[in-house]
């Protein structure tokens, strides 16, 4: 099997730790090293170096090289522009055929998984290679992966499974039967209660020849340019921006049937996509009265902060479960609960830098 780790994405949403220069993958948001060098090692402990992959847009290349030298320059998978995530699995897998074998297994994983215990990754990978048998067998189209949920969250998408296969889908693959957006905390609680739902990892695996057999029904506008980028074992820009501009879910995953997905058991496991997901990991404000450190709270509790400056005095009075980060990028306060918004945050300021707001 192939193994892509994507790490095209943008990261808007930790601003100002993750910026357009330094995406989170890149950054170290919870261990020493960053996420991308912690999720190839994973791999690299199992797989040879030969059958890893990163996927990154062309901004961070440069980064890739400094932070993986060991890959091998043509094992760079590069995203010529921004286009979501259907141009970008679809291409790079055609590169992947182009390099291997149309008829290769090819999965892509997240760069910003964070996984604590070696038990679980064992899980992880234990469903890597089932998902590989199956796929060989031809039991299913594409496979996914699913964790099993640890309490009712809404911050992850979750894989649907028929309640009669609750006792099968943490040891072989199952059929999925929906995919379903994040959902409230009253929905999330009624898929935890449920017991036949799952965390969405967001991990795909599919031969490339499936794809375009898929392809070939739904979207066959989207087939030749595939073709020509698989047989240059390249992506140029101008077959790449034919393809359509949208989510690999959205027109490949909801529009197909043949979908498989397995459960892991992971015992801490976060996709740290905003400050509500990295809050737990970060340094809490002492009391006043507890206080060895320069940064302390009063009447109020709860209040997280990661700072460069390790001088400055910071003070929290009154205000309860506030997030806080300095750096040389910029200075955040934010209700972690209103994570969504610093994508727009951080928008701004890439415009203002630009000369928009001038």
């Amino acid at each position: 099997m192939q193994i892509v780790i994507n790490a095209g994405g943008s990261g808007t949403r930790l601003w100002p730790i993750s910026t357009e220069v330094l995406p989170k993958q890149f950054c170290s948001l919870v261990e020493e090293k960053s996420m991308l060098r912690v999720t190839y090692e994973r791999f690299v402990s199992q797989y040879t170096v030969d059958n890893l992959w990163i996927s990154v847009n062309q901004k961070h290349l440069d980064l890739v090289k400094l932070q993986i030298p060991e890959i091998p320059v043509d094992h760079i998978l590069i995203e010529p522009e921004r286009r979501d995530t259907f141009p970008a699995v679809a291409a790079h897998s055609a590169v992947v055929a182009g390099l291997t074998s149309v008829d290769e297994n090819i999965i892509f994983v997240p760069a910003d998984a964070h996984i604590e215990d070696d038990e679980s990754i064992v899980n992880l990978m234990n469903s890597i290679a089932k998902i590989d048998t199956a796929l060989d067998n031809h039991e299913f189209k594409v496979g996914v992966i699913g964790i099993k949920p640890n309490f009712p969250s809404t911050q992850f998408g979750y894989v649907e499974f028929d309640d009669s296969l609750k006792g099968q889908v943490f040891s072989e693959v199952c059929k999925v039967d929906s995919f379903k957006e994040k959902p409230n905390f009253e929905l999330a609680t009624d898929f935890y209660n449920a017991g036949n739902y799952l965390w969405n990892f967001g991990a795909f695996a599919f031969k490339y020849s499936v794809l375009k057999n898929i392809l070939e029904v739904i979207s066959p506008e989207n087939v030749a340019p595939l073709e020509a980028i698989r047989e240059a074992k390249q992506i140029d820009l101008e077959n790449f921006r034919q393809l359509k501009k949208d989510a690999f879910d959205i027109v490949v995953l909801e529009k197909i049937g043949g979908l498989g997905v397995i459960g892991v058991e992971v015992y801490v496991w976060d996709d740290i996509g905003n400050y509500e997901a990295l809050k737990k990991y970060m340094d809490e404000a002492e009391t006043v009265k507890e206080a060895s450190y320069n940064v302390v709270q009063i009447a109020g509790n709860g209040n997280r902060y990661r700072l460069i400056d390790t001088k400055k005095k910071v003070a929290f009075v009154g205000v309860t479960d506030l997030v806080l980060v300095e750096n040389e990028e910029g200075l955040l306060i934010i209700n972690p609960e209103k994570s969504s918004e610093v994508k727009q945050i951080a928008q701004y300021f890439q415009d203002y830098d630009g000369g928009k707001h001038l």
